[in-house]
């Protein structure tokens, strides 16, 4: 099987460290490589993370691996998913599409192309900007339990809209669903169509997408039965997410199709590219996350984002300097889809697990640690289970530290995520020094 060839565009912020090393090369035992990620998946079916599994990966546009296992072993690759969230990023690279055509500027007010709702209150001005860094203030309808009506995606935005913004707009970092929604209605408005329409015209169709789109899908009380393996339609109760994100299905071969024609010119230029991955300049919003997180990996830079709803999930990871990507496609909300699309890359490249170790806390040692942190607006806890402390965030989730000694703290298989903590004598930590994706900000207890 053959993806579209294209050559990886070097993106400016995947490239800032330079190991001085060459690229590992791919392995060349096949059959090796399909013993290893084979036994990897049953692991992971036999420990109940997952219900269905498939794992695809490309080295340039040749597949390099391939396969479906629990659910989704009768369809294989070809099994598809829901994509749910994804649509998130969908909707942020075709706003920077129509910035790139000259449509809308970043910097535009929000009131400028979709007047109403109006958001904020007088003298509040949220722009474009704001809805892609998640920094307006809008609250979380999801979070206000806010019920969708199909086809009330305007209607949902104006009882948001009326109430008061959390934080002055660009002063703070907090995800709300409420800023997609915005932007979903704005495109709608400047490319006079439906949201799925838009991004027919601006991703789907320029990337080669062959089974990607709104599909009807059938009702049910709740994630797929077990006797519908293989089947082309899923269960779901239709038209409860707005814009239809509830009925955006997709598969392991389009996924790759989408990732790579991020990289290769093919939906933006590289400018817009190193905007995906930018995080905002400015100390109060220094811990906001953008819609494609870079990430490293055996001193390889990459770039990642994933999505899902309900019991599907769904990870994506392009390595450019490897010309190498991976979709993890999952049935079962409890996998670590992230972790796994990692662990594919390793046995591809036989790239080493990072050596690291764990070394024991002491009881006054977890005392000065644990605590409640915060960078800029965002809120970081430092909690303690069973003897080992793990970092706590609406951005991180949840990861799991390892003590390297020294203060040092680091991500359970993340290469790229380190704590060091500023301690003085014996007293509790004042702070730490947070290290991850090519940035560095500095957090402050203040509990």
């Amino acid at each position: 099987m053959s993806l579209k060839s294209c050559q990886a565009a070097a993106l400016p912020l995947l490239f800032l460290v330079q190991t001085g090393l060459e690229s590992p090369e791919q392995t060349t035992d096949p059959d090796a490589l399909g013993l290893r990620l084979g036994a990897l998946a049953q692991n992971l079916l036999d420990g109940g993370e997952c219900r269905g599994l498939v794992l695809m990966a490309a080295v340039g546009d040749e597949v390099a691996f391939e396969g479906g296992w629990g659910m989704a072993a009768e369809a294989g690759p070809s099994e598809r998913f829901r994509v749910g969230s994804l649509l998130e990023q969908m909707v942020v690279v075709r706003t920077l599409q129509l910035g790139a055509a000259g449509r809308l500027a970043l910097d535009d007010p929000v009131a400028k192309h979709l007047p109403e709702p109006r958001l904020g209150g007088e003298g509040e001005v949220v722009r474009v900007r704001d809805l892609l860094g998640h920094t307006s203030g809008l609250q979380d309808y999801v979070e206000l339990d806010f019920a969708f009506e199909p086809g009330g995606e305007a209607a949902l935005l104006a009882r948001v809209a009326a109430l008061p913004l959390v934080t002055a707009p660009g002063s703070c970092c907090s995800y709300s669903r409420t800023n997609l929604l915005a932007l979903g209605l704005l495109l709608e408005r400047l490319d006079e169509t439906a949201l799925v329409n838009s991004l027919t015209t601006g991703i789907f169709e320029p990337a080669g997408l062959e089974s990607t789109g709104s599909e009807r899908v059938v009702d049910s009380t709740g994630d797929r039965a077990r006797a519908e393996v293989g089947r082309r339609v899923l269960e779901s109760i239709p038209g409860l997410q707005p814009f239809g994100a509830d009925e955006l299905v997709s598969d392991a071969a389009d996924l790759l199709r989408w990732q790579r024609a991020l990289v290769d010119g093919t939906l933006l230029s590289n400018t817009e590219l190193d905007a995906l991955t930018r995080r905002p300049e400015g100390g109060s919003v220094e811990a906001c996350a953008p819609a494609f997180q870079s990430v490293t990996l055996g001193g390889e830079q990459g770039v990642t984002h994933g999505g899902g709803m309900e019991g599907d999930r769904v990870h994506l990871a392009t390595y450019p300097s490897l010309d190498f990507s991976v979709v993890v496609l999952a049935h079962g909300s409890g996998l670590d889809a992230a972790a796994v699309a990692r662990a594919v890359t390793r046995a591809v490249f036989d790239l080493p697990a990072p050596e690291v170790v764990d070394l024991p806390l002491s009881a006054s040692e977890i005392e000065r640690y644990v605590g409640m942190y915060q960078i800029g607006c965002t809120t970081l806890m430092i909690a303690e289970q069973d003897g080992r402390l793990s970092l706590q965030s609406e951005l991180h989730g949840r990861v799991p530290l390892l003590h390297q000694g020294g203060h040092v703290f680091l991500g359970e298989d993340a290469d790229d995520l380190r704590l060091t903590f500023r301690v003085e004598g014996s007293e509790r930590a004042p702070g730490f020094q947070l290290e991850e994706r090519g940035t560095s900000s500095s957090a402050v207890r203040f509990d």
